[in-house]
């Protein structure tokens, strides 16, 4: 099960996601706006799907950077009992390997989700 890593790559994730810059939902719906206002400025229709293209594309970006935020913390707490108590056999050890598979499965809809959102 240590297709999760270590511990301590889960943390420096998590702990340098802090300091990145969110997206800026407000200067999202801005740039929406001004397109709007230039495309009826020039008198041409606009496309319905790309009228609020920025803002949509700015409030997904931040769902998935939080979801990242929030996998890579669980990955932590997990990855590292398995390294401190990984020759456990009482149920709690149990336990801690079924949510280590939880986890695994946190962290590939996690690659999938920042992929699909640039696809």
């Amino acid at each position: 099960m240590y297709s999760l890593g270590c511990s301590l790559i889960h943390f420096a994730l998590f702990i340098c996601m802090l300091f990145v810059q969110m997206p800026d939902v407000e200067k999202g719906i801005e740039f929406d706006t001004q397109l709007k206002n230039d495309y009826l400025a020039l008198g041409e229709p606009i496309n319905e799907s790309f009228a609020n293209f920025c803002g949509d594309k700015a409030i997904e970006l931040q769902g998935i950077m939080n979801y990242l935020r929030f996998v890579h913390f669980f990955c932590f707490f997990t990855t590292s009992y398995r390294e401190i108590y990984d020759v456990g056999v009482s149920n709690f050890a149990l336990l801690m390997k079924g949510v280590e598979v939880f986890s695994l499965l946190l962290y590939i809809g996690a690659w999938i989700n920042a992929v699909n959102a640039y696809t």
